[in-house]
């Protein structure tokens, strides 16, 4: 996937400490491969903790530090499959695709989560699609935000 990275400078900083030069390093590693990856899954039913699909799951750190990174916890770990993690963590600006910042993806996240446990009005529920295929107008969508008070991500 072609998109504009973001470098999250802590996350960088405590892997450099724990001897990974770059995150695709420790993507790479035994101890992510072997060891957290297969954990976060079993803990969590082996499903995508969003939608409950089983195929093509990969890890959302809901926040980087030593201890998750290092393997010691699985806290602020969970699965998601592939397509969800793409809703959360990545959005469209003129034609690239850009990551968005931890922040935002936790929140998009949750937005998520409640939509599909039926916590968020499905029709009032603003996706994260290019606003040119939205379909329902601008002053309509400014209505809902101020109605249900989301997150404008």
């Amino acid at each position: 996937m072609n998109y504009r990275y973001q470098p999250n400078i802590e996350r960088d900083k405590i892997l450099h400490k724990l001897g990974y030069s770059h995150y695709n390093q420790y993507l790479k590693s035994d101890l992510w491969k072997e060891i957290i990856k297969p954990k976060v899954i079993e803990e969590h039913g082996g499903q995508c903790y969003v939608c409950g699909c089983k195929k093509n799951l990969e890890i959302h750190h809901m926040d980087y530090n030593k201890e998750n990174l290092s393997g010691e916890s699985t806290n602020n770990m969970i699965p998601l499959c592939g397509r969800c993690h793409e809703k959360i963590e990545f959005k469209k600006v003129k034609g690239s695709t850009v990551k968005v910042s931890l922040e935002q993806a936790n929140s998009r996240l949750t937005d998520l989560i409640m939509k599909k446990r039926g916590k968020i009005n499905s029709k009032s529920y603003r996706n994260w699609k290019d606003p040119k295929d939205r379909k329902r107008g601008w002053k309509k969508r400014k209505k809902d935000r101020n109605k249900y008070k989301h997150w404008d991500s």
